[in-house]
Parts: C-alpha cells; structure tokens; sequence
C-alpha cells in the first residue's frame, strides 16, 4: 500500500512539475511578445541604476517588488479586499517575471542570465553585449529595438482595425442574403430533387451559403486558413536554399514575403550597427546576427561573411540589402562603417515605416477588399438576373 501510496505522489508530483513549466513556457512567451512590457522594463531598471547610491541591476528585482507590494496599500479597501479573498496581487504577470529572475539569482548570478529566457535574442543578445559594469546605453539601445518592433506591431493592426468595418458589414449582408432573401427564391427540398446541373444560379449559390453555414464548415474553413498562415509563415523563415535567386528577384516582391523582407532589411543592419556600437568588430557582429536567426536570413548574413576578402562597407551590399546596402557601401567610402550605419540609420527606418504601409495598404486593396466586393456580386447578381427573369414579357 506504501509503495502504491508512493508511486501516486511521485506521478503527481512529475505532473504538478510539467504543468509549472507549461505555465512557465506561456508567462515568458508572454514577455517574450508584449513589447511595452519589455519597454516599461528596460526603463524601469534604467531608472532604478541612475538613482542615488551604487545600484546594481541583481537588486531592481527585489525592490521593484517591494514597491508593487506598497502600492497594496494604496488601493481602496474594495480593491484590497478583492486581492485578499483572490488571493492574488496587483500586475501578477510582471511581478511572476520579477519573482523568478529575483530566484534564479541564486543559480546564475548575472542579471542578462537571469532575464534571457524571458526576452527576444536580439534585445538579450544586445543587453549581453557591453563588457562594461553600466549596460543603461546597450538597455536604451533594447529600448529603440522594442519600439521598432510595437511600430511594426501597431502598423499592422491599425490595417487590420481599419478595414473591420467593411468585413463585419460583408458578414451581415452575407448573413441577411441568405437567411431572408435567397430563401424566398428557392423552393424548399429542391436540392433533393435536382442535381448541380439542374440547378439554377440562385440554387447553386443557396447550397454553397449553406454549406459555409454549417459549424463543421465553418470550422474546417477556419482551419484551412490557419494552415495556410502558418504554412506561409513557415516558408519566410525557411525558405530553400536551392530556390534562393526565385525568392530573392520574385517571391520577396509578393506580400506577405515582401512585408517580412522590409523589417529584416532594417533589423539586419540595425543589429550589426548596434552590436558595433557596443564594441564589437564588423566580423563578430555578423556572427551575433546568425544567433537565433531564421535559415533565410542565415543564408543572406552568410553572403556578407563570405565577401570577408572585401572591404566591411562593400561586403555588406549584397542585392538583399537593397539600396540600403548601396548607400552603407557608397558613405562607407568616405567614413567608418559603423559612423555610416549610425548616419543613415534614421533615414533607412524612416524609409521602413512608409514603405511598410504602403506594402499593407497595397495588400488590402488588392486582396482583402476585391474579395469583399467580388463576393458581394456573387450573391447579388444572380438575384438581379432571377428578377428580371421572372418579370413578364412585353
């Protein structure tokens, strides 16, 4: 009875284990995909090391801690209340990151240690970078990486949001056709009695909004959708390097491919420059961009080491680069890499973010906007053409 009594809690204690690294996994992929949160971080601990006395980062930790603990107290009695029957305390999500860095102190004394597995790797690979006891000028530098990424973030779902009127009012239209008007053109069980061929265009199209109305229809069309998504994501970051030249002069032309090629364009020289800004050489700033890099980029930052015979301005213009690798290497002809980089940086990010949205809005239009429209004739023109049918001839 013991050894089963045993056996039980040791099955239950591996199980408690596995769902506190699930939880685990989910709270730093959290981290991971919130930029403010990192943003509001990375100041914070700039703050606290730019106070008075010698603050080390190890300490933020705790203290900051400390400080969400006194803010309790601050809280109306209803607030207070509604944590002591909770059992649960204020930010939960930011103090459980704070809790567990402040933890791992124990095992790894370093602070960008303690915060790697809860941040980007190009934010932690920057962080990591500075051989100097004061990283507040690499964590600004994390800071700039973070808000490129929350602009990027933002430019994306202010095209979406932008064009969610139009998408619910298809779905309504769409929903009223098919529930009051196509309904009144059909005879009940006609798709019983007929076959495709026989049907009329109203017909047809009735069984096919019937189709999409059925919940497993719906689900399985979802599905599709999601595949598709993940299968295009999938190919941006993996792309064959057998197929590289059809990606590079076609594919990366097409969105969403041509929208993943702008931000890597920027990041690829954003990283170099800002990894030679913290001290280290052209040769190991490429090596610190293949860090958690996709294949495809890989591949590209691969083509920059391999021309290490060139000089570093000329070698970075690979045809990927774009015009931006051109005008590193003509400005590299006068100046230092690294002062070019920093010179013409802005104008590179600048040129991004408009190019970025043109790229959306030229994807909308053509995508997202015809199918709305086109589906919109779908359902109206055989209407249009069953009532002038069926009026009598003069």
């Amino acid at each position: 009875m013991d050894s089963f009594l045993e056996k039980i809690t040791t099955i239950s204690n591996v199980i408690g284990d596995k769902l506190e690294e699930i939880n685990d996994g989910f709270a730093k992929d959290a981290i991971r995909q919130k930029h403010k949160i990192r943003i509001r971080f990375y100041q914070l601990v700039i703050d606290y090391i730019n106070s008075p006395g010698s603050e080390t980062p190890n300490a933020f930790f705790e203290w900051y801690l400390e400080q969400l603990d006194k803010r309790i107290e601050k809280k109306p009695d209803w607030a207070r209340a509604y944590y002591t029957i909770t059992k649960q305390k204020n930010e939960p999500s930011f103090r459980k990151f704070l809790e567990k860095c402040r933890d791992d102190l124990v095992n790894k004394p370093m602070f960008v240690d303690v915060i790697k597995d809860w941040l980007p790797t190009d934010e932690h690979q920057i962080i990591s970078s500075t051989s100097s006891s004061d990283i507040t000028d690499v964590l600004n530098i994390a800071i700039d990486m973070a808000n490129d990424k929350q602009d990027t973030s933002d430019q994306i779902m202010g095209a979406i949001f932008s064009n969610l009127p139009l998408i619910v009012i298809a779905g309504f239209f769409h929903w009223f056709i098919f529930s009051f008007v196509y309904k009144s053109f059909v005879t009940p069980g006609f798709e019983d009695r007929k076959i495709w061929a026989e049907m009329t265009t109203v017909e047809q199209n009735y069984v096919i909004y019937a189709w999409f109305m059925e919940p497993t229809n719906v689900l399985i069309f979802i599905g599709c959708f999601v595949a598709l998504g993940m299968a295009l994501s999938w190919s941006i970051k993996n792309w064959n390097k057998h197929f590289i030249r059809l990606r590079e002069h076609y594919i990366d032309y097409i969105p969403p491919y041509s929208l993943s090629k702008i931000n890597s364009q920027y990041n690829i020289l954003m990283i170099i420059n800002n990894f030679m800004k913290s001290g280290k050489s052209f040769g190991d700033a490429l090596d610190q961009v293949l860090v958690g890099a996709s294949p495809y980029i890989k591949t590209q930052v691969m083509k920059i080491i391999s021309n290490s015979g060139a000089k570093a301005n000329d070698a970075i213009s690979i045809f990927y680069l774009g015009e931006y690798g051109s005008s590193i290497q003509e400005r590299g002809n006068h100046v230092p890499l690294q002062q070019a980089m920093d010179g013409l940086l802005p104008q590179i990010k600048k040129l991004k973010k408009e190019r970025f949205e043109k790229t959306i809005k030229i994807t909308m239009a053509i995508s997202l906007k015809p199918m709305v429209y086109l589906s919109f004739g779908f359902s109206l023109v055989p209407l249009i053409a069953g009532i002038f049918a069926s009026l009598p001839k003069v």
